[in-house]
């Protein structure tokens, strides 16, 4: 989330270097996305990118009961997110249609 103002849970929050404060500087949320947070996941622990995925996708996908996230199955949605080495979104799927291309907004 980029610095600014926003309104979260009818309140109005302020990012500044990526933290998030309410009016009275109290923090307010967090800008953590989930590509950094693989990335701090795979560096901090000794758990595989496997496990690590599936925290980030079957887990809570079933969690939510939402039988057509979470898996690359025939009759799913095929939501697919491709990442290079680094953990850096590279594209995405959405229902199987190209939503983002890293190659296309740099």
């Amino acid at each position: 989330m980029p610095d600014g103002r926003y309104v979260l849970g009818g309140d109005t929050i302020e990012v500044v270097n990526g933290v998030c404060r309410d009016g009275e500087g109290r923090l307010a949320g967090s800008t953590l996305t989930q590509e950094i947070a693989l990335r701090n996941f795979a560096e901090w622990t000794a758990w595989s990118i496997e496990d690590a995925l599936l925290g980030l996708t079957l887990n809570p996908a079933r969690a939510l009961r939402l039988e057509k996230k979470g898996v690359l199955d025939a009759g799913a949605d095929a939501d697919v997110v491709l990442m290079d080495h680094s953990f850096r979104v590279m594209k995405t799927y959405v229902k199987g249609k190209l939503v983002f291309d890293r190659l296309w907004t740099n």
